[in-house]
Order: C-alpha cells, then structure tokens, then sequence
C-alpha cells in the first residue's frame, strides 16, 4: 500500500466517526480549499500578466479563463460523476 492510499484511509476513517456530518463537513471543506485556489491562482496569474504585458492584456484573459473554466467546470462535473460510480462499485461498503 502506498503512502497516499495510506492517508485516503487515514482521512477517511476519521471523518466516519462522525456518521452524518463527518463526510459532509470533509467535503465543504474540500470544496472551499479548491475554489479558493482557484480563485488565488487566477488573481495572481492575472496580475503576473498585468505586470509584463500591461493593462490591456486583463480583459483577453479573463475571456480566455472563462472559456476554460466552463469547459473545465462540465468536464469536471463528468468525471466526479463517473468516480463516484466507480468508487461506489468497488469500496465493497456498498
């Protein structure tokens, strides 16, 4: 077993001691840490690229950031949905 296999179930089994909240409260907190990085990658990539190209470079970027993101945001979508249908099928907690 690898270490991150290790810290998965680690994680896992502490948030079930918790029966109905546990698994909630580990995912909004998971959520809220990846849409805050989100958020601070693409203020902090907007601004790097405000600084050496200038300011006229902000409104193509953040078209192009918002094409990305929508196509990213539905794939995403996808592919949790497919996960969850195979992690479900072979967690044997089913």
């Amino acid at each position: 077993m690898d270490e991150r296999t290790e810290w998965r179930s680690l994680t896992k089994a502490v948030f079930s001691d918790l029966p109905v909240i546990g698994p909630i409260v580990l995912t909004i907190g998971l959520l809220t840490f990846v849409f805050s990085t989100i958020l601070g990658w693409s203020y902090y990539g907007e601004k790097a690229a405000e600084y050496l190209f200038g300011t006229k470079i902000t409104k193509p970027i953040q078209m192009a950031l918002g094409c990305i993101c929508d196509d990213w945001f539905s794939s995403f979508t996808k592919s949790c949905l497919v996960f969850c249908r195979y992690y479900k099928r072979t967690d044997g907690n089913t």
